[in-house]
């Protein structure tokens, strides 16, 4: 499966799922989470108190936490130099 970026979607991935569309999506805020499998077409995302949805891969972004723990230690260093 891919995500909205076109990013191939693995088991255990961290992924930003975006806000609810309506009540049925059965969720009520946008959050961080962790791919726990599939089913069907859809995506099983974990949030951090192991409530799991299902979503569809399309409506999600995987995280490169490489990318985003780099950017925030280049952020810290530059602020500190202020």
């Amino acid at each position: 499966m891919i995500d909205k970026n076109g990013i191939k979607i693995i088991k255990g991935a961290t992924v930003d799922v975006p806000a609810p569309r309506d009540a049925d999506d059965g969720y009520n805020n946008e959050f961080r989470g962790t791919v726990t499998g599939t089913h069907g077409d859809y995506v099983i995302v974990e949030d951090q108190e192991e409530n799991s949805i299902c979503i569809e891969p399309e409506r999600i972004e995987v995280v490169d936490e490489e990318l985003e723990a780099q950017e925030n230690q280049e952020a810290i260093k530059k602020f500190l130099k202020k």
